[in-house]
């Protein structure tokens, strides 16, 4: 089941929100709304709408040893999926057939694409690393509780300090697989 809903839709990814923008609503989830995830779960606002903190709870619960009653309860027969129809299980079958048989041994192996050099990969890793490691000193000096108050920009700061370089290299390893880096959204867009 596929519908429209109106929500304010995620910024820029500093957490903000700021713009009504219609997105698709999937099985109760907003499709695609992970892809304007920082990781801050506790302060989002969309969890109850998101595939995959759904999907991290479900499995963090199968990882909770006192969960396990609720966990290996039988499933619902309403929650079954009905089997296929015969012409559905056919066409199943037949497209399974060519993945059950091994490829020959002179079979053509997938061969990686060179990957092209980025000049700037080396200064974009040294000064984001640089400023992580600035973020953290200046963070250990200052004294406040992070789980005290969400709209602290020190508690802001100490989320996302760290995922800039990460974020950094994933840009630059895109770039070097020459795949097209992809830039922030832009404010009305």
């Amino acid at each position: 089941m596929s519908n429209q809903a109106v929500f304010f839709a995620p910024s820029d990814g500093n957490g903000g929100c700021h713009r009504l923008r219609r997105m698709e609503i999937r099985d109760g989830f907003i499709v695609g709304v992970y892809n304007h995830c920082d990781a801050w779960c506790d302060r989002c606002p969309f969890t109850s709408h998101c595939r995959v903190f759904a999907d991290t709870c479900q499995m963090e619960a199968t990882l909770d040893p006192n969960l396990e009653p609720v966990v290996t309860a039988p499933e619902h027969p309403s929650d079954s999926p009905p089997p296929p129809a015969r012409w559905l299980q056919e066409l199943l079958d037949e497209m399974n057939e060519p993945a059950r048989t091994p490829l020959p041994d002179d079979a053509r192996v997938y061969r990686r694409r060179e990957l092209r050099a980025v000049p700037e990969r080396d200064a974009i890793d040294c000064r984001a690393e640089s400023y992580s490691r600035r973020a953290r000193a200046w963070l250990t000096r200052q004294e406040f509780d992070m789980s005290a108050d969400g709209n602290d920009p020190r508690a802001v700061i100490a989320w996302f300090h760290m995922m800039i370089h990460v974020k950094a290299m994933r840009g630059a390893a895109r770039a070097r697989r020459g795949r097209p880096v992809r830039a922030p959204l832009a404010a009305g867009s």
